[in-house]
């Protein structure tokens, strides 16, 4: 699972692995193991991103059943998965 505070580049980076294998690969793209976007300080403390780390990992199915997302933690809506 990759952390990270960078949506720009890494959300074209999910995109572009899913896009790539829908119109060049043999078949679905083969799962990753999730990108996760936090906010860096002083929007969230490194102890308050911890805890949010944590709570998404009590709050979703193993990684090994639901790879391949880009989620993203906002104050207004918690965990959600971008597309």
């Amino acid at each position: 699972m990759l952390v990270t505070h960078d949506r720009k580049d890494f959300r074209l980076l999910h995109r572009a692995w899913i896009d790539w294998f829908r119109e060049f690969g043999p078949g679905p793209p083969p799962a990753h193991a999730n990108i996760l976007l936090i906010p860096q300080p002083p929007l969230a403390s490194v102890s308050q991103q911890a805890i949010l780390l944590q709570a998404f990992l009590a709050e979703r199915e193993p990684v090994e059943h639901r790879g391949s997302r880009f989620c993203v933690w906002s104050m207004s809506h918690g965990w959600h998965e971008e597309r």
